[in-house]
């Protein structure tokens, strides 16, 4: 009857959180019975760029089989990285802040439901980080608890347009052809592109190859040029082929058309 009173006076109290290095305002008696699980649907990992914050991205279950939990407010968090938690530029800030509980049903133990907020300092290195949250007062042994990773990443740039220039003469139909196209990508999103390109759509018999075929632009820096070569068949008969150029890093992609004439007069320079 204690238990159930000492959680629902916290449920009617207004909600806070605290900073990650703040003392426990309540916690376990006996935090051997505690059992740490990620939230269903949601993930013990999130990505965050420096500079960033994220919100709610983390929930976890905090569940006492032995009906000794006291509810907290705030848990804590620890790294084994010397100096990463805190607001410093070159930190990470984690607050834990409660965000549901469950009165005790028989043999089901107590739920307390926590979520994070993260906040990454704009000098903070890229790479993976690991943390614990735990209701353990000795921190010794931090793997008791909640573990979750940090990715800090580089801000991922985008690509918003594909322009495949003209072939660099007009061939005639009956003699092997070798054309150029200069290709070039547009910028969407500043940060890091990891471009490559591929052609699709080519008539039978054509083939292809760039210059460069991958390329890697950081910032706000404006995607190199390729040069695209197409080898045309002597038998690929006189007419109008179009065809398409593609630029994606894997989440992001755009294309643009190229066309390949074949003439029946006498080869002459386009413009």
């Amino acid at each position: 009857m204690l238990i159930f009173l000492q959680l629902f006076a916290m449920l009617c109290m207004p909600a806070r959180s605290f900073n990650s290095n703040h003392t426990l305002v309540y916690y376990a008696r006996d935090t051997s019975h505690i059992v740490y699980t990620t939230e269903p649907g949601h993930s013990n990992q999130v990505e965050i760029y420096p500079g960033e914050k994220r919100e709610h991205d983390l929930e976890f279950l905090v569940k006492d089989m032995g009906g000794s939990l006291v509810l907290a407010n705030s848990l804590q968090v620890v790294s084994l990285q010397k100096d990463l938690l805190g607001k410093g530029p070159d930190q990470i800030q984690i607050i834990t802040e409660v965000s549901g509980s469950k009165k005790p049903h028989s043999g089901d133990g107590n739920f307390i439901r926590y979520k994070l907020h993260i906040s990454a300092g704009k000098e903070v290195l890229p790479g993976d980080y690991t943390f614990w949250t735990t209701l353990d007062k000795d921190l010794t042994n931090p793997t008791r608890g909640w573990q979750f990773k940090v990715t800090v990443e580089v801000p991922r740039g985008s690509v918003k347009a594909v322009t495949v220039g003209p072939e660099n003469y007009v061939p005639v139909y009956g003699g092997i052809s070798t054309l150029t196209f200069w290709v070039s990508g547009q910028r969407g999103k500043d940060g890091v592109f990891r471009g490559s390109y591929e052609v699709s759509g080519l008539p039978f018999g054509v083939t292809a190859s760039f210059d460069r075929p991958h390329f890697i632009a950081s910032g706000s820096a404006t995607f190199p040029k390729a040069l695209l070569t197409l080898l045309v068949p002597e038998d690929l008969k006189a007419g109008d082929y179009d065809f398409q150029v593609s630029l994606s890093d894997g989440k992001s992609s755009a294309s643009g058309t190229g066309t390949i004439t074949i003439d029946t007069r006498r080869w002459k320079t386009s413009n």
